[in-house]
């Protein structure tokens, strides 16, 4: 058997048994209730797997001890890195700042993805009908803050820079937590529920109305934004797409 090659006998092992006779040679002289050992040599592939298994563990342990082999959260940030590359660089080429936005209040995919953004961010505040609770009413045809002539642009300049009010209405645009795309489905949305849905008054357990009462800018008034337009300050950093979902004051005061 020495002089046989290693692979015929690792599968010579592995497909053939001892005969009757060569059994009886090797049985030894022990047992228990009528069951014998035989005194045979492990097959030569278990033993071949054995001795794998034990020099992939003493690499593997070695190379998860002393490089970053093997560990996922150093794989996660090199992926991610290359993603939000890839992701910032798409931003700085197809992003839109407020002077090129438009009111997108009859496109329904753009208000279906607004509605989806408020809700995920705004509703804590406002709810997710707008109705406000810690935030301001969005429905009624009051409103806190009056930085455009537009009621759209108005919408879009408060979610994009902050209320100038009440620091607990973030700036989501300058902090970089909604590109100018995403406000403008959220701003459309707003506007959508401003003057499109009915107001939802204190009995509807809506909140009681705050700031001026703007007559153009009630139901009645504008549906075409003017075109005298106030761009609100681009920070030096490009935003990021993703959208951020913590804060129980992340919508509030978005009028």
């Amino acid at each position: 058997m020495s002089k046989q090659n290693y692979f015929k006998r690792l599968l010579k092992s592995g497909r053939e048994r001892q005969s009757d006779e060569e059994e009886e040679a090797i049985i030894l002289d022990h047992g228990f209730d009528g069951i014998k050992e035989l005194d045979n040599a492990l097959p030569q592939w278990w033993l071949a797997m054995f001795y794998m298994g034990i020099v992939f563990m003493v690499v593997y342990l070695l190379a998860f001890s002393f490089t970053d082999f093997a560990h996922p959260e150093v794989e996660y940030e090199e992926f991610n890195t290359k993603e939000q590359a890839r992701v910032d660089k798409w931003i700085e080429e197809n992003d839109i700042t407020m002077a090129e936005a438009t009111n997108k209040y009859l496109d329904a995919q753009a208000i279906a993805e607004g509605k989806k953004t408020f809700e995920t961010i705004c509703a804590t505040c406002h709810r997710a009908d707008g109705g406000g609770g810690i935030g301001p009413n969005l429905t009624d045809d009051n409103w806190i803050n009056k930085t455009q002539d537009s009621l759209f642009y108005n919408i879009y300049d408060i979610i994009f820079n902050g209320s100038p009010t009440n620091a607990q209405m973030r700036a989501f645009g300058q902090r970089g937590e909604l590109t100018g795309l995403a406000i403008e489905k959220v701003a459309s949305y707003v506007y959508y529920l401003n003057q499109e849905e009915p107001t939802i008054g204190v009995n509807e357990g809506g909140a009681a109305p705050q700031g001026d009462l703007i007559s153009e800018w009630s139901q009645s008034g504008e549906q075409q934004p003017p075109m005298n337009l106030t761009e609100p300050e681009i920070p030096a950093t490009t935003p990021t797409p993703d959208v951020t979902t913590d804060s129980a004051t992340a919508g509030q005061n978005n009028k």
